[in-house]
């Protein structure tokens, strides 16, 4: 039996999509933002497609289930989105589930977790954050 450990077991745990997505969602400018996941991972799979090249480990955890002309699913993204509410890192409110609110307190949070693909990729994650704005950002009243 071969006992090499598999590239997942070998690769730093700091580099997971959890991480990746950690550090766009700290580095996102106080606003409120699109609350449905479709916005979320139609974004997420746009960075995928200008950035895998460049930082393909902060992509190859995230699988995308294209069905045009839908936008694309991805169970990480939806499943992401769903813990940070459920750990009260977002706020989402009603009516209808809309809005999604990061609270300041907990981009800390998330910053903090997210320092070694920071450390990494900072420069990068801002430009990213740049790319998704006009696609998750909600307009202004």
């Amino acid at each position: 039996m071969d006992s090499t450990p598999s590239p997942q077991a070998t690769r730093p745990s700091r580099f997971t999509y959890i991480r990746f997505l950690e550090a766009l969602l700290g580095s996102l400018p106080e606003t409120e933002y699109r609350a449905d996941v479709g916005s979320w991972a139609k974004a997420i799979y746009d960075l995928r497609e200008l950035y895998e090249a460049e930082c393909p480990e902060l992509f190859e955890d995230i699988v995308f289930l294209e069905r045009h002309p839908l936008p694309p699913h991805s169970d990480q993204v939806a499943g992401f989105l769903m813990i940070e509410q459920q750990a009260d890192v977002t706020n989402v409110y009603n009516p209808g589930f809309e809005r999604l609110q990061i609270r300041e307190e907990r981009k800390e949070l998330l910053r903090r977790r997210s320092k070694a693909v920071m450390d990494a990729y900072g420069a990068k994650i801002e430009e990213m954050v740049q790319a998704i704005l006009p696609r998750v950002s909600l307009p202004k009243d």
